[in-house]
């Protein structure tokens, strides 16, 4: 081992990262929806979500607000929809509208499920920590819901030849692993 710059390590941390779609509504209970890389599971019993959004977004400001959120999980069908929403701020535009994806009704919370998306679930706050210009949410999962599509889950990929790349936009190449 030998001791480098932060700058070189962290290119070790690279693609594939999962992409999430996440879903919250503000307190007119208007719905947004925002990609996000940074999200992983952070507990198994109870199962819980985190998910580190910038803190300037509408998103976060809704969440901190409301308490809630939907982690959904897109499939490579969704590419272009992901891109937007990750690349569109909801404080311009309604990203349901703009993108055609179906908000439908949680059981459990306000923030609207994705039809389109692989599998839906239904988060309550139970932690969150400010870090940077980042704001890390934790959501255990109340409620889970299964679509209809049958895709490989959508990913930040690089430019190895083990993915499928199925959109790129910008530095942002989105796919799957190769099968």
């Amino acid at each position: 081992m030998k001791e480098v710059p932060i700058e070189t390590g962290e290119k070790l941390w690279g693609p594939p990262e999962r992409v999430v779609l996440v879903t919250s509504v503000d307190e007119a209970g208007k719905a947004n929806i925002i990609a996000v890389g940074w999200a992983m599971r952070a507990n198994m019993s109870p199962p819980v979500f985190a998910i580190g959004l910038g803190r300037k977004s509408q998103s976060c400001t809704n969440i901190a607000a409301s308490g809630e959120f939907v982690f959904a999980l897109p499939g490579t069908g969704l590419a272009r929809e992901v891109m937007y929403c990750g690349t569109h701020s909801g404080r311009e535009v309604d990203k349901f509208a703009e993108t055609g994806l179906t908000a439908l009704a949680a059981s459990v919370v306000k923030a609207p499920l994705i039809d389109e998306c692989l599998a839906n679930f239904e988060c309550r706050v139970t932690a969150s920590q400010e870090i940077g210009d980042h704001r890390v949410f934790f959501g255990e999962v109340l409620a889970a819901w299964q679509g209809e599509a049958e895709e490989p889950h959508l990913l930040v990929v690089g430019t190895g030849s083990g993915y499928e790349q199925v959109h790129e936009e910008g530095a942002f190449r989105l796919g799957a692993v190769r099968p």
